[in-house]
């Protein structure tokens, strides 16, 4: 009985616990459905046909609203107008990635560099100007480009097809 009652009180304070923590960063977020406690509102997207589900929603609460999933909150835009204020108006808001833990992991933390999976700021900024100039350098957009590529992927195809082992296995570009 008393294991019982323990396992119920715990229950309660999670749950209690989870609303007061959810509760004070939803007031940051636009109007979005009720969440339920730890699945969010999972249960009110058909995952399967998930543009029917926002749709509904954006009747409900309008083309800008908020989900949780879990335990990270996300903000939905539909509609054309609202998408071009998003990322042509107020493209600087919208430009950062969300933060994975799996990031760290690979290399991509808070202040790593690079192009494709590091945070948006004034590193990234450079790095991808960076990019752009040498990639230009190299003729990106040109036909000549396509050539020169080419060119080194038949060198690295007979590089290959030299090595023992290889021998009547490999094909010319």
């Amino acid at each position: 009985m008393l294991e019982c009652l323990t396992s119920w009180a715990l229950t309660v304070f999670a749950l209690l616990f989870d609303f007061l923590k959810r509760r004070k960063s939803w007031s940051r977020y636009p109007p979005g459905p009720t969440s339920l406690p730890f699945i969010g509102t999972m249960l009110q997207i058909d995952f399967h046909n998930p543009h029917r589900s926002f749709t509904q929603l954006s009747k409900k609460y309008g083309n800008v609203f908020s989900l949780q999933n879990c335990w990270s909150n996300m903000i939905v835009v539909n509609g054309f107008k609202a998408i071009k204020e998003a990322l042509v108006q107020k493209s600087e808001d919208f430009a950062d990635r969300p933060y994975f833990p799996i990031h760290e992991h690979l290399g991509y933390g808070e202040n790593s560099e690079g192009v494709v999976l590091a945070r948006y700021g004034h590193a990234w900024k450079v790095q991808r100007r960076f990019a752009l100039s040498t990639l230009k350098n190299f003729g990106m957009g040109k036909k000549s480009l396509e050539q020169r590529m080419t060119e080194e992927a038949g060198f690295l195809c007979s590089a290959f097809c030299s090595k023992q082992g290889l021998k009547g296995r490999c094909r010319s570009l």
